[in-house]
């Protein structure tokens, strides 16, 4: 969840443990044959702008280039809607070094 250490403060594993919490094994299992097979029609029908960001150093989702192309036509019929990948930082975004920046983008957004 956390990716490279640099990219996190020393200890922060340990600062965040109060915010792990068990997930369905179900859910994780989803996100590889469905996210993909579901994305199209659901992201088509969104009518308000979306910020979509992916971690560089992603464990769960795949991240690269293409992913970041394919989710911008689905999202290119609502105006303003972004998707990018953020780099030095993996899953839990926010509590890596670029999390400020991360939530600073979001609530500007």
């Amino acid at each position: 969840m956390f990716g490279n250490p640099e990219t996190v403060k020393s200890g922060i594993s340990e600062l965040v443990r109060p915010a792990y919490v068990p997930i369905a094994t179900r859910e994780l299992l989803e996100i590889n044959p469905l996210w993909p097979q579901n994305a199209k029609a659901l992201l088509k029908s969104i009518a308000v702008p979306v910020h979509f960001r992916l971690a560089e150093q992603d464990g769960l989702w795949v991240v690269n280039d293409e992913e970041i192309r394919e989710l911008s036509a689905l999202l290119s019929g609502v105006a303003e809607s972004s998707a990018a990948i953020v780099a030095d930082a993996g899953h839990c975004i926010d509590f890596h070094n670029v999390g400020a920046q991360f939530q600073d983008d979001q609530l500007n957004f």
